[in-house]
């Protein structure tokens, strides 16, 4: 299929391996209940073949909705899948899903990575000197005076970045073991 076939929203690629794999919101579910997510593979950027289903809810998992912009890193020869994820009764907010190839399967690989009590979207990862990576995601219904204010730090980490986006910094030992 053309990439003009395909009706995804958020959309992201990785490129590994000789591959471009597409990773985005299903849009069919964006607004209503979800259960995963998929990808589109392609060799040339043109011609893709899919979706392959690389994360499906798992029975009894809170997140029933919210489903968005999942995006695929590579570290350490594994995957990980930061998104957002949320439900009626649960905020919005940032997870990593990890698998040992790009096309899945993937399974919850942390808890919630940004502050529960806040509605957090569209997390990407900012990588920096190996020290110093961070997630940068959306608080919604906070104002960017505000965001530039609040800071989350892993404890022994000093630098705080600023910007139009909220740094959390990403704990590697923690979350990516």
């Amino acid at each position: 299929m053309k990439v003009t076939d395909i009706n995804i929203r958020d959309p992201y690629v990785l490129y590994t391996k000789g591959k471009y794999y597409l990773y985005g919101t299903r849009s069919e579910t964006c607004w209503g209940p979800a259960d995963g997510f998929d990808c589109y593979i392609s060799e040339d950027f043109e011609d893709w073949d899919g979706p392959v289903e690389i994360f499906q809810r798992p029975e009894g998992f809170f997140a029933d909705r919210f489903y968005w912009a999942p995006e695929c890193y590579e570290y350490e020869g594994a995957y990980y899948l930061l998104t957002t994820l949320g439900s009626e009764t649960i905020k919005k907010g940032i997870y990593v899903l990890k698998s040992d190839r790009p096309e899945g399967p993937f399974e919850i690989y942390s808890e919630e990575l940004t502050p529960q009590e806040w509605t957090s979207i569209d997390g990407t990862l900012y990588l920096m000197e190996k020290t110093e990576d961070c997630i940068c995601y959306g608080p919604v219904g906070v104002s960017v005076d505000m965001q530039l204010e609040l800071r989350y730090q892993i404890p022994g980490r000093s630098k705080v970045h600023g910007g139009n986006c909220q740094s959390l910094y990403f704990p590697k030992m923690a979350v990516m073991g």
